[in-house]
């Protein structure tokens, strides 16, 4: 039951970053890393946010201006 429920959790969230327009953020996501800053729209910073606080993304990059 427990695999089932992950399982449906990656559907759903492979259906939230499929709607990112930025495709260069999509595929980095695809290899569990994410960046994080001011400029980027804000669906996309709370989607990368949301990926790596619920452990599917290993790597988040803050930057900073």
């Amino acid at each position: 039951m427990l695999l089932l429920s992950s399982q449906i959790f990656m559907f759903c969230m492979q259906k939230e970053v499929i709607k990112s327009r930025n495709k260069d953020l999509v595929e980095l996501f695809e290899y569990g890393v994410g960046v994080h800053h001011a400029g980027m729209l804000r669906a996309d910073r709370g989607l990368t946010e949301r990926l790596f606080s619920d452990g599917l993304l290993k790597v988040e990059s803050l930057f900073f201006l």
